[in-house]
């Protein structure tokens, strides 16, 4: 095939012809030139109100002596030749009445050629079945520009037995349904219904006008990527029909003028959503505009670039900010509060892709948040304490979540979280923590629930949340009141009513350990723990465990020695989670005891027992790395909070420091 009509079958996308259609120009130099992809783009372009009013298309004007002379005396035939010959002058190094002659010499051969050829091989009306014949014969001819111009002729004679551009559609979709396995009449087929798809208004030909401009995009990219229709049920037939067409084959032209029928309908001043239920003040339908256009942008970006390349993505970003000025969106916005204000904002962020929408979006983000009456705005606007911090806590989410610049989105969180530590000191929610040794229970616990639904901004207020939780889940009384139900609040009405009975121990600290997890401080679940016990006298051995199992430890094992306990330690060494040893034992002691385990499990919390508590024990002791030590004789809270410290202990260095102030030795200061 030659480089004349059927060039067109190699014809690059619609974006690609654009970008080059300037330079293309040039080339009108002789009649085969006007059947290049770029002058037929050209035409679209400058000539479209001619093939509005005939429901034809670029090819089949060129193969048409009828249509090209009326192209001729159509009134904006002289403007548009005026227009060429402006910009083709310089390239062509003439004045430009000199290049607007030549172009008026030009079409006149090009109408002589025409007419030349028609009269050599006079095309015939055709049905499906005849055009391989024709594509067959049309080989036979002296060369491939006569013979795609007889191919193409013939197919343009046919189109205009039709009354419209719907009906030619829809003889070129019928004519490639019945030659699906005909390659060499599928390359014309395919080349001149695109020329068809590519011309204005086409969308609203295939869609019926019945459709939002957005139903038709997307159904358009849909189309050009292949995949399923977005509501098929209420898509026209015809878009249903052309989906089958091109998963019957390649057809690159087609797919290609989808681009072009894509960027045309971008491109117009119609709104992408035409109505919103319940929207009396239309600010419904402008929010729905904007996500549709930002939808879009999402929907046709590629792994390496744009569904129709720069093009495209130029068209589309235009089209996004001049919707997302700063006076657009104050007025988009009015009416909201400043925090409904700012989640529309991070959402419309999240969903722009064109630089210029990103940037209108961005700039008025930050002008709201770094106003130096944001928080007095955001605070008058919610009244409820709890409410406020969800708020800060909301917004530094979205901050940190957000497409800002990593050095953006650090400056921003921490404004809020600042913000939000001034509004804690407004409350008695962490000053009742830091000032009461034994502040109630559910004011603990639900500082504990609030940073487990993030309640507290990331840095400052949150470090301070979960200190002052470790602070005072480590103290015995804690678990206690927590098993006897004292973070159960009743309320006046059910002060009379019999008390419902507490869930077992185990439940109770399993969900205690899951709130505590929730809010990011390591609780240990009791139930789940398995201590050994080490105690040569059976009366002591008994106490001890009788204390855990009342604390909920879910296994309790028991050795009389540490022979014994050596024996049992090598069985379950991986299962065991605290060891509680006597010092003074026969057979092997608790420091030799101590030393076997530390050879294998050197961090094991270990918890020594004596009636010797003094400084050069415990020195020798620290020296075997033992975890802790209690005095006998000791009641069961001690017990208690030593095993919570331990199994909740925050650093090894508190440790150290326990051990030798509980025996009178000198702490050093903490750097």
């Amino acid at each position: 095939m030659s480089s004349n009509p059927s060039s067109a079958s190699s014809t690059p996308s619609p974006a690609a012809e654009a970008q080059s259609a300037a330079a293309a120009t040039v080339l009108c130099r002789t009649p085969e030139d006007f059947y290049a992809p770029a002058a037929r783009y050209l035409a679209r372009r400058h000539f479209a109100p001619f093939f509005d009013e005939h429901q034809t298309s670029p090819l089949e004007t060129l193969h048409s002596l009828r249509l090209l002379n009326t192209a001729e005396s159509h009134p904006l035939f002289r403007a548009v030749l005026e227009a060429l010959a402006d910009r083709q002058a310089s390239a062509c190094q003439q004045s430009v009445h000199n290049r607007l002659t030549d172009l008026f010499a030009l079409v006149k051969t090009l109408g002589s050629t025409v007419s030349h050829r028609l009269k050599q091989h006079a095309p015939e009306i055709i049905s499906a079945v005849d055009l391989p014949k024709v594509v067959t014969a049309a080989g036979r001819l002296p060369s491939p520009v006569e013979a795609d111009f007889y191919v193409y002729a013939t197919l343009t004679q046919t189109l205009h037995s039709c009354r419209d551009r719907a009906a030619k559609m829809d003889l070129l979709m019928g004519f490639i349904e019945r030659l699906e396995d005909d390659p060499s009449a599928l390359v014309y087929l395919d080349t001149l219904l695109a020329d068809h798809l590519a011309l204005r208004g086409v969308a609203s030909v295939l869609w019926q006008k019945t459709a939002n401009p957005n139903d038709m995009l997307v159904d358009i990219i849909a189309l050009y990527l292949n995949n399923d229709l977005a509501s098929p049920a209420t898509t026209p037939p015809s878009v249903r029909r052309l989906q089958t067409l091109l998963r019957s084959g390649p057809f690159p032209q087609i797919r290609d003028s989808l681009i072009t029928v894509l960027q045309t309908v971008l491109q117009s001043s119609d709104r992408l959503i035409t109505s919103v239920p319940d929207d009396p003040m239309g600010t419904k339908l402008a929010i729905a505009e904007v996500m549709a256009a930002a939808d879009l942008m999402s929907a046709l970006r590629l792994p390496d670039g744009f569904i129709g390349g720069q093009a495209t993505y130029d068209i589309l970003d235009r089209r996004l900010s001049l919707m997302l000025s700063a006076d657009k969106l104050q007025e988009l916005l009015r009416g909201r509060s400043i925090l409904e204000k700012l989640r529309q904002l991070f959402a419309l962020q999240q969903a722009m892709a064109g630089a210029a929408a990103v940037k209108g979006v961005d700039d008025y983000l930050i002008s709201l948040l770094e106003n130096r009456d944001f928080v007095g705005r955001l605070c008058d606007a919610i009244e409820d304490s709890d409410a406020r911090l969800r708020a800060f806590s909301e917004l530094q989410m979205l901050v940190l979540g957000s497409t800002f610049p990593a050095a953006i989105r650090k400056r921003l969180a921490t404004m809020l979280d600042r913000a939000q530590h001034d509004q804690l000191k407004t409350t008695t929610l962490f000053s009742t923590l830091r000032k009461d040794a034994k502040p109630p229970i559910a004011a603990i616990l639900r500082v504990v629930d609030m940073a487990g639904d993030g309640v507290f901004t990331h840095g400052k207020c949150l470090t301070e949340a979960r200190e002052l939780i470790r602070r005072h889940i480590r103290h015995r009384d804690f678990v206690r009141k927590y098993l006897a139900g004292k973070d159960i609040i009743r309320h006046d009405s059910a002060a009379t009513a019999p008390e419902t009975p507490l869930p077992p121990v185990g439940d109770r600290l399993r969900e205690l350990g899951l709130r505590m997890a929730r809010a990011g401080v390591e609780f240990r679940d009791l139930s789940g723990m398995t201590l050994l016990v080490v105690e040569d006298e059976e009366s002591a051995r008994h106490y001890i465990e009788m204390v855990l199992r009342d604390m909920g430890i879910g296994t309790v094992m028991t050795a009389p020695d540490g022979r014994a306990a050596l024996k049992v330690f090598s069985d379950f060494e991986d299962g065991i989670d605290l060891i509680i040893c006597d010092w003074k034992m026969p057979h092997m002691t608790g420091i030799d005891f101590l030393k076997q385990v530390r050879s294998v499990k050197p961090k094991l919390p270990f918890l020594m027992v004596t009636a010797l508590a003094t400084l050069e024990n415990v020195k020798e002791a620290m020296a075997h790395e033992v975890t802790a030590y209690i005095a006998k004789p000791f009641p069961p809270e001690q017990l208690e909070e030593k095993v919570l410290l331990l199994l909740n202990r925050a650093s090894p260095e508190e440790v150290s420091e326990e051990l030798l102030a509980a025996a009178g030795g000198n702490v050093p200061e903490r750097k």
